[in-house]
Order: structure tokens, then sequence, then C-alpha cells
């Protein structure tokens, strides 16, 4: 009884693990890319798999698939999610537009991680994929937010701005939220521009 206890246990844990990682599985969606030349381009788009989505991207339209490198498109919109070639440490990838105004804000992917064995017998993987907050405030360089430090990184973005760092420290908005806060704030700068 204990035997078969423990085959149905391992067998369910089998099908959830192999849902799970069928699910992350890059597939082709509608979308956009958009040219160097700032030609916009409808077909379907896919990222690829980990860290190379922040270095290339496949299209498919009439004519056949192609990949591009970040260097070939200024952006693209995945699954109604729109992308852009940011500058990051030197170098250019793709990173996921949150929110833009006075405050910029967006996610780069940071890790892509193998690991874990199942049960101690045959080693099954999984991949994790990691982001990071990249902001920029006022055409400023842009500031990484990770969740060890953000809260001072923004208390000093936005020393001048007391009732928005009040707002951001009555506890509604945290580093899983950050897009909220950065849509509330552009809002307080748009209106704050119109009332002058």
């Amino acid at each position: 009884m204990n035997v078969l206890k423990t085959l149905i246990l391992y067998t369910s844990f089998l099908l959830i693990g192999s849902a799970q990682s069928n699910a992350q599985i890059p597939k082709f969606k509608e979308g956009f890319i958009i040219t160097n030349a700032k030609d916009t381009l409808k077909g379907e788009v896919k990222q690829m798999a980990g860290l190379a989505s922040r270095y290339k991207v496949q299209f498919k339209a009439e004519k056949g698939k192609t990949t591009y490198e970040v260097g070939s498109l200024l952006g693209y919109h995945y699954n109604n999610i729109p992308y852009k070639r940011m500058e990051v440490d030197g170098t250019y990838e793709f990173v996921r537009i949150c929110t833009e105004g006075k405050i910029n804000l967006y996610k780069r992917k940071t890790k892509n991680e193998v690991y874990g064995s199942f049960g101690g017998n045959r080693p099954t993987q999984k991949l994790t994929h990691s982001e990071t907050w990249l902001m920029q405030f006022g055409g400023q360089r842009y500031v990484e937010l990770n969740d060890f430090d953000y809260k001072k990184r923004i208390d000093a973005m936005l020393a001048d701005y007391p009732e928005l760092l009040a707002k951001f420290k009555r506890g509604r908005y945290h580093f899983g939220n950050l897009t909220g806060f950065v849509m509330y704030c552009n809002d307080f700068f748009e209106k704050q521009n119109s009332t002058e």
C-alpha cells in the first residue's frame, strides 16, 4: 500500500513539473517589430528562451521566419507587451517597457538558472528567470533597483517630492508593483505641469 501511494505521488509530481516546463516554452504570438528605419512590420513574434531574449527575437511573416539581433531593431511588441532596445551596462539589450513619462520604468531579465533533481533519481531541469527594474528619472541615467535597496534609491531619486515619498512609504506600493507607483508619479507630474 505504501509503495502505491509513493508511485501515485511521484507520478503526480512528474505531471505537474512537465506542465510547468511546457508553459515556459516561448511560442509565436501576434505582434510586430520596429526596424532601425522606424518601419513597423506586423506578423508573429517569438521571444528567445532565457537570457537570449535580451539580445535576439524571432519574427515570422508571409516571407518566412527571421531571427533579429538587438542591434537591428528599435523594439518589438510580443503578446501586447512592448519591448525596446536600451543601452544597459555598456551593451544594448531588449527591456520590457512597464511605463514611460517623467519617470521611465523598465524590466530586464537577469538570471537563467538550471538546477535541481527530483527524488534523487532522474535529474530535472527547471529554468528560472529573474528580473530587475531599471528606473530613469527626468532623462538621467537609469538606476537598477533590486529588492534589497530599492527603497533607499527611490528616496534619493524623489527627495524633492515629499508627497510622492509619503504615498510610497504608506505601504501600498512595494518592489513587486513598482509600475503602479511610477504611473501614479507620472500622473502627478503631468497634473503639476498642466497647472503651471
